[in-house]
């Protein structure tokens, strides 16, 4: 399940995060390029999540965070992790449904109450079941 992060040389999270202009494009490119320069750092899909940790804050129950990086920040996020996967059809979900393999699986869906949704069930992240952007 590891790959291979650090594409943009030169622009890392780090950069993106100090740039008072930066955007959810910002955060994301800025997640390929997570080690300083974009020297390219084996990580797997821990890494991903641990590197947008300071953009979650805690929701209403255990596992259920808010995404601070905009509704473009979260679909990247889960275009990233997703990538990875194979998208199905799983008939019960209303919403994008991706397998990762190895029991790993995550959703991208629209909820009534809290609007774009992850659902997260990755194993080694298993604090982090459900994110949402903030109302």
């Amino acid at each position: 399940m590891d790959f291979v992060l650090g594409l943009v040389p030169g622009y890392d999270l780090g950069q993106a995060l100090g740039n008072p202009d930066a955007g959810p494009g910002d955060y994301f490119w800025g997640i390929l390029g997570i080690i300083p320069g974009g020297k390219g750092a084996k990580v797997g899909f821990e890494g991903i999540f641990d590197a947008v940790r300071h953009l979650l804050k805690p929701g209403s129950s255990p596992g259920i965070f808010t995404f601070h990086g905009g509704q473009e920040g979260l679909e990247s996020l889960f275009l990233e992790v997703g990538q990875h996967g194979r998208l199905i059809d799983h008939p019960t979900y209303k919403g994008l449904f991706v397998n990762l393999g190895q029991g790993a699986n995550i959703g991208f869906r629209q909820s009534r109450r809290y609007g774009p949704t992850m659902d997260v069930n990755i194993p080694g992240i298993n604090d982090i079941k459900r994110i949402h952007i903030p109302k």
